[in-house]
């Protein structure tokens, strides 16, 4: 890394949509395997990150289910406490 990530203090992650190739931070999916993947690998560089914020708009919550989420929040839980 060219810049230490060490003064970073927050890391916000979104799900998403892939289209044409891009990937679209739309607050409406799950993450991605690879967007969690990459938090796992960064986390440790950033050993002053207070806190990993997820944004879900509200309206996508019904959409994929509470259960969805709550799965969701757990598994962002056990990357970030370890």
């Amino acid at each position: 890394m060219g810049t230490s990530p060490a003064p970073v203090r927050e890391i916000h992650i979104a799900g998403g949509v892939e289209r044409a190739g891009l990937m679209l931070d739309v607050h409406s999916r799950r993450s991605h395997v690879e967007t969690l993947s990459q938090l796992a690998k960064l986390l440790p560089h950033c050993p002053n990150t207070q806190a990993v914020v997820y944004e879900v708009m509200s309206q996508a919550v019904p959409t994929l289910g509470y259960a969805a989420w709550a799965d969701e929040l757990r598994e962002l839980r056990n990357l970030t406490i370890s």
